[in-house]
């Protein structure tokens, strides 16, 4: 008996999912060289990217710090002449607004004096500054600075204002401060056209945003970072760093030292511009491209061979499947647009089906001939059979011997028994096999009616489970049981204050053990005769039946009963 398959093997074992782990595993390399090429070009690009902001940075610098350099320089032209002028307070505020009305690019020039008080300006106005922190630290460290402010404290504009210390040529001695402010709009107008693409930034040491082009009132993305120069060691040609912000999410950031280390130009992806970055089996969006690729060959090169093999191979299967359980099924048709050597394949198997059914047909016509001839045989057998028990008969009747009639009488139950099985035979829808138990129920039939008058008070039991026997088994298994029924019918008594019984039993297991069994009573002889005569010839014809059977004959006998037992192993198991 054939094992199943297990689950995971029968789902393996179907030619489709074959054809599909072996196409991924085909296109496998190719894919994984397209991931691979396909993750270092981005990767590379990204780099390029990066570094392109961090070129584009230090370009976006250099106009800076032109811008700054200029305004530095502006600045300590104005500081040292107003200091030339000294108590002339008028022309150093003419010489302030001869210079911010002859430029564009300023909106305010002004010079502080040591006691913080601004008294030459560009617009006239005096400022004081000396309770201003912003001063305190400007005398304490005297050194050129830059910031943004969103009201101006004359244009009450954002500027950014460039302040550098003027000092004494001989001592170095801080003799005041000179201011000049640049709008704002200027530096955020040099700032896109530098770099469109891209957020800049001018940057304090501690992170304060100067000015950007993400304009006055937002700081967009440098808003998010915490981005702190001081804390990152930014060398003179700059530095590409990436820095999180509040979400957790990596920026690259370009800081290029604008002037020396305490003003900052600062590059980042804008966040319209910055390169989408979607996770995809555990890299960016575009490596999932060629994987896309691969999984599209690998369907498109499945339904090609299904359509061209599979469904062929399919439909050819069910055609086989239907011819075998259907003799009659019909030619297999293969489709118009079937590959040439499927359609030769159909062709074959046409072939092989006419000649199959024409050889089927042939072989079921002479197995019915075969089958009448030998009916026919055991009929005649059967007939022949009962003519020589009816010359039997005419003899007894001419015989005046008792003890030549009940030889003869013995003789002619033989016969007959052999007449009832070759009528199973041939009577029989099969005649491979026999129905044992129909069989022995008729000659059991037969043997009491003659062995036992109609008068006599006899129990007779018999249980015969259904047998199908082979002709070689059924004949001596009839005819033992024939002379052991017999027997019982002789050897018959009445045991004290029973009935005679004759039990006969045919009992089968799934092992195809058959034990059969006749029982008898014994004791008082029954009141009738019989005609069976005592001769020990059915005692040897018993055993020799028996030994056709290759069984085993055992006999169980007591003062009240007497047993004959035969078992043996049918040929051909139990009936249906």
């Amino acid at each position: 008996m054939r094992g199943r398959i297990p689950v995971g093997k029968f789902w393996f074992s179907s030619l489709r999912t074959r054809l599909i782990v072996f196409l991924s595993i085909a296109l496998l390399p190719i894919g994984s060289i397209a991931v691979y090429q396909t993750v270092r070009v981005v990767n590379e690009a990204e780099r390029l990217a990066e570094r392109d902001v961090l070129a584009r940075t230090v370009r976006a610098a250099a106009e800076l710090q032109s811008i700054l350099q200029r305004a530095f320089g502006a600045g300590e032209g104005l500081g040292a002449a107003a200091y030339q002028e000294g108590s002339n307070t008028r022309d150093c505020i003419a010489t302030m607004a001869h210079f911010v009305d002859a430029s564009l690019d300023y909106t305010f020039a002004g010079f502080i004096e040591l006691d913080g008080r601004m008294r030459c300006t560009s617009s006239g106005e005096t400022i004081d500054y000396t309770d201003t922190v912003a001063w305190r630290s400007f005398v304490e460290d005297p050194r050129p600075t830059a910031f943004v402010t969103q009201r101006g404290d004359v244009s009450a504009q954002p500027v950014l204002v460039a302040f550098v210390p003027i000092l004494d040529p001989d001592t170095g001695a801080l003799l005041g401060g000179q201011a000049v402010s640049t709008p704002e709009w200027l530096t955020e107008a040099l700032l896109e056209s530098a770099m469109q693409d891209v957020a800049l930034a001018l940057v304090s040491p501690d992170g304060g945003i100067l000015a950007s082009n993400t304009g006055t009132t937002s700081t967009g993305a440098f808003g998010r970072i915490d981005l702190r120069p001081e804390n990152l060691q930014v060398p003179a040609d700059g530095r590409l760093v990436e820095l999180p912000d509040s979400e957790g999410e990596l920026w690259p950031v370009a800081l290029v030292p604008l002037i020396e280390d305490w003003i900052f130009v600062a590059g980042i992806w804008g966040e319209a511009t910055r390169p989408a970055s979607v996770s995809f089996f555990g890299s960016h969006v575009a490596p999932g491209f060629p994987i896309l690729m691969w999984l599209a060959t690998t369907v498109v090169a499945y339904l090609a061979v299904n359509s061209l093999v599979l469904q062929n191979l399919r439909r050819l299967s069910w055609r086989m499947r239907r011819f075998r359980s259907d003799h009659n099924a019909m030619h297999f048709v293969m489709r118009a647009d079937a590959p040439r050597e499927f359609q030769t394949i159909a062709e074959s198997y046409n072939a092989m089906v006419d000649r199959i059914t024409e050889d089927r047909n042939t072989l079921q016509e002479n197995v019915r001939e075969k089958e009448l001839l030998l009916r026919e045989v055991h009929h005649r057998v059967k007939n022949n059979l009962q003519l020589i028990a009816s010359i039997l008969n005419m003899q007894i009747r001419n015989i005046a011997s008792p003890d030549a009639k009940r030889i003869l009488a013995r003789v002619q139950d033989r016969v007959m028994s052999l007449s009832t099985i070759h009528k199973a035979l041939y009577s029989g829808s099969r005649l491979d096999c026999v129905r044992a138990d129909r069989l022995l129920a008729e000659i059991i039939d037969g043997v009491m009616n003659v062995g036992l008058p109609s008068s006599a008070d006899v129990e007779v039991v018999v249980d015969l489970d259904p047998l199908n026997l082979d002709p070689d088994q059924a004949v001596p298994l009839s005819l033992l049981a024939t002379e052991a029924v017999t027997n019982a019918t002789k050897h018959l008594g009445a045991p004290s204050g029973d009935r005679p019984r004759i039990a006969v039993s045919l009992v089968c297991s799934d092992e195809d053990k058959v034990v059969f069994t006749v029982t008898n009573t014994r004791g008082k002889e029954p009141r009738h005769e019989t005609a069976i005569d005592g001769s020990s010839l059915g005692a040897r014809l018993i055993e020799a039946f028996a030994s056709q059977l290759a069984g085993r004959l055992r006999v169980d006998a007591n003062d009240r009963e007497y047993s004959l037992v035969l078992e043996f192993r049918a040929h051909t198991g139990h009936a249906a």
